[in-house]
């Protein structure tokens, strides 16, 4: 029982003795990188929808992965390759599509099996869809 006692407490000081390591950026820190207010406004008014995706794979060309993301998107249905917003430096991209086309879910399979040969991929950090705040 003392054994017991003695682990857990010690435990404890281990686990308070530990630094404290940051998250990097945070969702909201990624989205804010790529959000375009008057953008987001329009997409909504046009009953469009916004995703906000991290992007994740080495990025050593900014205008290279612009281009790669850019084709892939617009060689997605229901994708508005013109409304992507990019931001290498927070690994994060926003763009705009139409719900009644494409889901969320299948935007980012679509350009996940496009992108592969770059070694990039993307995911779901948050969709503006003018019901709600902001869905995660």
């Amino acid at each position: 029982m003392r054994a017991r006692s003695a682990i857990a407490a010690a435990s404890v000081f281990v686990a308070l003795a530990a630094p404290a390591y940051g998250c990097g950026f945070c969702i909201e820190d990624k989205v804010a990188a790529v959000y375009d207010h008057a953008a987001v406004e329009d997409a909504l008014l046009r009953h469009r929808h916004v995703a906000f995706l991290a992007l994740e794979g080495p990025v050593p060309d900014a205008a290279a992965a612009r281009r790669e993301i850019g084709k892939a998107l617009a060689s997605t249905a229901g994708a508005e390759a013109r409304s992507l917003r990019l931001s290498v430096e927070s690994s994060a991209i926003s763009v705009t599509f139409d719900p009644k086309r494409i889901a969320p879910e299948a935007l980012v399979e679509a350009l996940n099996r496009k992108l592969a040969h770059s070694n990039l991929a993307v995911s779901i950090l948050q969709v503006r869809d003018g019901q709600e705040k902001s869905k995660t």
